[in-house]
Parts: C-alpha cells; sequence; structure tokens
C-alpha cells in the first residue's frame, strides 16, 4: 500500500524514531508502525498529523495503542527539537550507567559505572579517586565515551545537568571540570580545552 512507503525507520540510529502520517489511514498505518517497533530495541513512536485531519479520540487512540506522543505538523521547530532531546535521554540509557566499565584506549583510565568508581594506572597498580564528585564522575564518563573526540560545553550541560542546564552558568563547567583534572593528577592534561567548543580528552599515553 502507498502509505507503507512514508513510514521512516531509522535502523542504524541508537534511538530509533518513527515518524508516523494520520490522515484517513492512521490507523493502518500505526498498527504497521507498531509492528516494525517491536523488533527494533530502544526506539520511541512518535506520531505526527495536521490537527484539521484527526480527532481528539482518534488522538487518545494513538498514544492508548503506544504512541509516546502525538505532534501536530506546525510544531515550532525549538519545541520539536526539545521533545526530541527529551525522549533520547529516557530512552537511550547514559554511556556512564552501563554495567561494563568505561576504559581509555590505554587502559590507564578506567570508569566503573555500577559501583560509581573512578581508577587510574598508579605505578604496577590501580588507584581509586575516593574524592571525586558526582558531576565530576559523570563528566569524566562522557569525556571517556567520546574519546578522541570533542564533547561540546553545551552537551555536558545539556546531558549532565539535564533540565536545570539553562540555570547553570557555563563557567560552572570549566570549574567542573578544573577539579577534575587537579584529582587525575598527571592524567589531568589529557582534558584538553578546545576554545569556544568543550572538551576532549585524547588518547594520548602518559608516562612517568
Amino acid at each position: 500500500a502507498a502509505w507503507r512507503e512514508v513510514v521512516g525507520v531509522a535502523r542504524t540510529a541508537a534511538l530509533k524514531i518513527l515518524t508516523l502520517p494520520t490522515g484517513n489511514e492512521y490507523g493502518s498505518v500505526w498498527n504497521f508502525g507498531l509492528n516494525r517497533y517491536r523488533g527494533l530495541g530502544p526506539a520511541c513512536l512518535i506520531a505526527f498529523g495536521d490537527p484539521a485531519e484527526i480527532s481528539n479520540r482518534a488522538i487518545a487512540a494513538l498514544l492508548s495503542g503506544g504512541a509516546d506522543d502525538f505532534i501536530f505538523k506546525d510544531i515550532d521547530a525549538a519545541v520539536l527539537a526539545a521533545k526530541i532531546k527529551a525522549f533520547l535521554r529516557r530512552v537511550v540509557p547514559r554511556q556512564y550507567l552501563c554495567s561494563a566499565p568505561l576504559k581509555s584506549a590505554d587502559g590507564l583510565i578506567a570508569v566503573h559505572c555500577a559501583e560509581r568508581r573512578v581508577t587510574i594506572r598508579n605505578g604496577g597498580g590501580d588507584r581509586d579517586l575516593s574524592d571525586i564528585t558526582q558531576k565530576e564522575f559523570e563528566i569524566l564518563a562522557l569525556l571517556l565515551s567520546n574519546e578522541g573526540r570533542v564533547v561540546a560545553r553545551q552537551t555536558l550541560l545539556e546531558d549532565i545537568w539535564a533540565g536545570k542546564a539553562e540555570e547553570v552558568n557555563p563557567e560552572t563547567v570549566d570549574k567542573h571540570v578544573g577539579a577534575l583534572r587537579r584529582k587525575l593528577g598527571k592524567y589531568g592534561s589529557r582534558i584538553r580545552t578546545i576554545y569556544g567548543s568543550g572538551y576532549l580528552l585524547s588518547r594520548g599515553t602518559v608516562r612517568g
């Protein structure tokens, strides 16, 4: 059927969003999309539609049938972006909430997610950073999960401070990063400031 061609499925993204058109055939489209969704793993299902073409009763039926949200086609772009970010926070687990440790490529820095613990290589063994704060832990985990790539300051704000991001001064991020650098000792220099952008955890090996 022609309506099947307008169902979009992002198969390679960590978050898979199905955009389902509504209208006279919204029920058939939704059932088709829901069947596709069941085999896709973590996903959000969002139904888009024209308010002139669908009733409140039909919208309620879509939400009861498994839709995470119903969005009118004339939605403001900024509001839509905020909704998508909210879905991302809910559906995609944060890297630092994983059960397996996150380790630098050379194995010298490790974030033990389940235990909320950070270890660094010290001589022939590992040393715990017992005084690391929750925010410092989350910043390091995010940088480590993106090792070798720039993490924008805004990304740190939105991912770690979440709903309070707009209330937080960007300098607060800088202060947390500065404290983290000091606690990492000789490994702190691996957190590089990329001016005008954010921070990068380099893959270089620190000797000594």
